[in-house]
């Protein structure tokens, strides 16, 4: 995380960063400037859906699954990335002299934890799979953790002319495509 989180606002892909006082953003933005000076391209993104693992997710997967679980934090803010419209982005800027930082994540509003937590119970119910309980429970968050780590793609979309997948069908598709061999 090259941002703190703290602000109430999207991160501008041209905002100066200001990491978290750790080395997990410390060494990210050490490697994004290293990048930068060579005159390479930083492709930013948030929690990845439509891959095989998301922490997010497979926290939610365990809770639907009646597993014992932590409480999903309402008041930590989130949009996640989507695979293909990052591969996407990667493609047209593999072919463009176009360098600099690319934003990628989906379009809509952001998404505490227990909002996705909530989407994704919704999506079992939608699509007949199995889930163990009717309601998630939440909470605020009570660790030092960033509020809202959400990227603003404006520039990204505007520069490459690009539009990026809604954050609903987003979730839509990973749940669907991780969990079908589930289908009642």
């Amino acid at each position: 995380n090259v941002f703190s989180g703290n602000e109430n606002r999207n991160y501008k892909e041209d905002d100066t960063p200001n990491p978290p006082p750790n080395s997990y953003g410390l060494t990210k933005l050490e490697a994004e400037r290293r990048v930068l000076d060579k005159g390479g391209i930083v492709v930013r993104l948030q929690t990845m859906l439509g891959v095989n693992k998301n922490l997010i997710i497979d926290r939610v997967y365990d809770a639907i699954d009646g597993r014992e679980y932590f409480p999903f934090w309402n008041d930590r803010f989130v949009r996640p990335s989507y695979f293909e419209d990052f591969l996407i982005v990667l493609k047209h800027v593999a072919f463009t002299s176009k360098r600099g930082i690319y934003h990628v994540s989906c379009d809509g509003e952001p998404l505490s934890r227990a909002d996705i937590a909530k989407s994704v119970l919704r999506i079992h119910q939608l699509y007949g799979l199995p889930y163990q309980c009717e309601n998630l429970a939440e909470e605020s968050c009570k660790i030092d953790f960033p509020k809202r780590l959400v990227l603003d793609t404006t520039k990204t979309r505007k520069y490459l002319e690009l539009t990026f997948t809604s954050v609903e069908k987003a979730l839509e598709q990973h749940v669907i495509s991780t969990r079908k061999h589930l289908k009642k």
